[in-house]
């Protein structure tokens, strides 16, 4: 289900927002709605004990007193110090709140990658259940009730909303409950740079304060219940041995207030506050803040006006924000947040408490949009005043028109046994006349499930994209949490589907980054597949290592809304027949294709300057940019440039252009990548042994995922 919705999820929808008082869940939520979504109801779980009469999932009275040691239930997953100022948040900000208890000892499952068998796939089916009480079933729990609630009400919700930015571990297990559930998960934190986090917390008029640290240069009875935003210079001083925004567990927070809570409500205040000490070392103490909140009583205590909380709340409706996001932009000018007091020196500094006074100060200026007219002049202007890049060496760009013989011809069995690479295998569907997905099935069925799980890449042919939803059905019968990288393209020469299938060597572990969340990172996966995966069979990038990284086809849909990029400076992304020509289009979706690969790759801890081999398939409707393959060389070197900012000076050293019928949501453009680190060679005098950055020189030989007979010619 939630495959079928990822396909199209152009739409905005009705989210659960997870909540747990701190900074990260309620800029989550204040981002899904400049996303456009509806925060419908609020989800908390939050302790009980085991002296407690409730049993864990029921719930019990939100402002249960507890003893203050028992405050903190140190959740592998969840924060839960502050629980019972959760509900008085909620009443502020006017949106149903939905709890359920869970108890000290739940992390049961507490490895990386959360399966069950209800996931799906080889991996699942050899899985044992997680077990009943882990904290993470109490979550599915939670949700399904309010999904239960939501559809009973008529009005269903379709989504979930969470604070995660650095932690797999939350993310792949909110993933995991979302698509048990069928629900999308959405994670606009995700990977955004910790300063930008708490750069949002100033701009977006988070009030939000320090109710437990756990780190070197926090003191508990310094810094506990001081406002975030004020103390965000000094934490970002603090790095890199401590993560300003406290994705190390340095500190959690609780949020007091925020734009979206309107008058007549304005916040909360501290009723009482206590410093409980949990560990007096000296090098990193411990502790975390007992207190109380009531509703502030008028507008006079909140630090901020009016008209500061309505101009806030207009960049998130406005769609400005949205974009600015999205595009990972590090200035917030063109959003229409309004300046921000800057700290003073007393304000930053950890050992003043009072936050002396503040100066307004003048937004910087407004950057340049990725998405501006000047960044995408009309398409013959700029082909005229691009830059060429360096040729490259003969023979190592192709230019492709798939035929019936060429795509159903099956590539080298094998490649030269002292070569690293992979085992490919060639499949077709065995009876052209069944469905599509019954030819998936029946493709992977003649695979034992020892052999499914060493894929790694599937090169997918469909004689009609029609099919896309019915085979992603069939696919995740085959495969769960760790997928193989896939890329799908339609080759109407095609009578039946065909498939290119690339294994790992025996027992070599694969890395797997498979990020199911939609987040302002990189476009999400539109299928039951990967970002990427690497085979890690050598230790280092040398002399003949098999490390070898293959990228999904990765399309050109800006990452927030999961749309294609719009007309330059448009508020909301605009329709693909929304007046941009087909030149246009394939401008915009190349340079937004280039931001997914690169995010991506910088996941994986590599480059766009290290990708070896690439295929870039490209829709029928843009042929004529193409007809000659010197043309189609120059205009995507020129590309490849432009849309890296200039960061990658050439193609990679082997590309081909792939002319395909139609691409996936009808895109014009989809590239996919591989890295073959045997490919770099590191001369021996150039390692220091001291992890200097060395000079690496092109091995020139073919590649088991480059060869096919006809596709590396023209």
């Amino acid at each position: 289900v939630t495959v079928s919705v990822l396909y199209w999820c152009a739409e905005m929808g009705r989210l659960i927002a997870l909540v747990s008082g701190g900074k990260d869940s309620i800029l989550s939520l204040m981002l899904s709605v400049a996303h456009g979504h509806e925060i419908a109801y609020l989800a908390n779980l939050y302790p009980v004990h085991d002296d407690d009469s409730a049993a864990a999932g029921d719930e019990k009275k939100p402002n249960d007193d507890a003893d203050d040691e028992e405050e903190d239930l140190d959740s592998y997953c969840f924060q839960t110090v502050g629980f019972k100022a959760v509900p008085a948040l909620a009443e502020a900000l006017q949106i149903p709140l939905r709890r359920r208890a869970i108890r000290k000892g739940q992390s049961v499952a507490t490895g990386l990658v959360y399966d069950t068998p209800q996931t799906g796939g080889d991996e699942a089916a050899s899985a044992a259940p997680a077990a009943p009480t882990d904290e993470v079933e109490e979550l599915y729990e939670l949700l399904r009730g309010i999904v239960e609630e939501a559809k009973a009400d008529g009005n269903p919700v379709t989504g979930v909303c969470s604070g995660a930015i650095l932690s797999d571990y939350q993310r792949l297990r909110v993933e995991h409950v979302c698509g048990r559930l069928g629900l999308l998960s959405y994670a606009y934190l995700w990977q955004m740079p910790q300063e930008r986090v708490l750069d949002l917390v100033g701009r977006m008029r988070v009030e939000a304060i320090l109710i437990k640290v756990a780190s070197m240069g926090l003191v508990p009875r310094k810094h506990l219940g001081r406002d975030l935003a004020a103390l965000a210079p000094y934490l970002v001083s603090l790095a890199p041995d401590v993560h300003p925004a406290g994705e190390g567990g340095e500190f959690e927070s609780f949020v007091l207030g925020c734009p979206l809570v309107a008058p007549p409500r304005y916040g909360l205040a501290l009723t009482r506050k206590r410093v409980v000490d949990v560990d007096e070392n000296p090098i990193s103490p411990t502790g975390f803040l007992s207190f109380a909140v009531a509703p502030r009583s008028g507008p006079e205590e909140r630090p901020y006006d009016e008209a500061v909380r309505t101009a806030v709340v207009a960049a998130l409706t406005s769609g400005t924000l949205r974009t600015s996001i999205a595009l990972r932009d590090a200035a917030f000018a063109a959003s229409g947040l309004p300046p921000v007091a800057a700290p003073t020196t007393a304000a930053a500094s950890d050992d003043e408490e009072d936050n002396g006074a503040a100066k307004e100060v003048e937004a910087p200026e407004a950057v340049t949009s990725r998405l501006s007219a000047a960044r995408f002049p009309r398409w013959l202007e700029w082909k005229q005043q691009a830059p060429t890049t360096s040729a490259q060496a003969p023979g190592t760009f192709y230019v492709v028109t798939p035929t019936e013989e060429l795509m159903s011809t099956p590539p080298p069995a094998a490649a030269p046994t002292d070569a690293p690479f992979p085992a490919l295998y060639h499949r077709r569907g065995a009876d052209p006349a069944a469905s599509a997905g019954d030819q998936v099935r029946s493709i992977f069925a003649s695979l034992d499930a020892a052999t499914r799980k060493r894929v790694f890449y599937t090169m997918v042919m469909l004689p009609t994209l029609d099919a896309f939803l019915e085979i992603n059905k069939a696919y995740v019968e085959f495969f769960g949490v760790s997928p193989p990288s896939r890329a799908v393209v339609e080759c109407d020469k095609l009578s039946a589907v065909t498939m290119d299938i690339y294994l790992t060597p025996d027992d070599t572990p694969r890395d797997v980054l498979h990020v199911q969340s939609i987040s302002a990172w990189a476009a999400a996966c539109i299928g039951p597949y990967a970002q990427a995966n690497r085979i890690q069979a050598a230790p280092s990038p040398v002399a003949g290592a098999t490390r070898v990284l293959a990228t999904a086809g990765v399309l050109g849909l800006e990452p927030g809304s999961m749309t294609f990029p719009g007309l330059p400076g448009a508020a909301t992304p605009v329709d693909r027949t929304g007046g941009l020509t087909v030149h246009d289009r394939f401008l915009c979706e190349f340079r937004v294709c280039i931001e997914n690969l690169r995010a991506t790759l910088e996941r994986m801890g590599t480059s766009l300057a290290k990708v070896t081999h690439a295929q870039v398939f490209v829709s029928a409707a843009t042929d004529e940019v193409h007809r000659d393959t010197a043309e189609a060389q120059s205009l995507i070197s020129r590309l490849w440039t432009w849309a890296s900012d200039g960061t990658v000076t050439a193609l990679p050293p082997k590309c081909r252009v792939v002319v395909l019928s139609k691409l996936p949501r009808g895109a014009l453009v989809e590239i996919q990548a591989i890295l073959d680190d045997a490919w770099w060679v590191v001369p021996a005098e150039a390692d220091d042994g001291e992890g200097h950055e060395c000079t690496v020189a092109p091995v020139q030989r073919d590649n088991a995922f480059w060869v096919r007979p006809g596709l590396h010619q023209q």
